[in-house]
């Protein structure tokens, strides 16, 4: 009786693990965590990019706020900007002969 309930076990045993490969094949699971584990990897990227923005962010706020304060600095944007020149300037334009 004994040998017949173990060979029950063996068979249940190797069944279920039959329907368990079948499973995982069917359902690509492997594929599956592959495309976790890159989107993972995605997402680590994004927080680096994130991180980058957010200095360079950071970097332009104290710019703006130093050009707030300083009213040359504000000019040379404005005119570095505008292609503005003062009465009595004289403008030189440099251009670069196309190679």
């Amino acid at each position: 009786m004994a040998r017949r309930s173990r060979a029950w076990y063996w068979l249940a045993l190797l069944v279920l693990l039959g329907l368990t490969a079948l499973y995982v094949s069917q359902r690509d699971l492997e594929g599956l965590y592959l495309q976790y584990r890159q989107s993972g990897q995605q997402v680590e990227v994004l927080r680096q990019k994130a991180n980058t923005l957010k200095e360079k962010e950071a970097r332009l706020k104290e710019r703006v706020n130093h050009l707030e304060s300083d009213p040359i600095e504000m000019e040379a944007a404005i005119r570095q900007r505008k292609n503005l020149v003062r009465p009595g300037e004289t403008v030189y334009r440099v251009e670069l002969a196309d190679d």
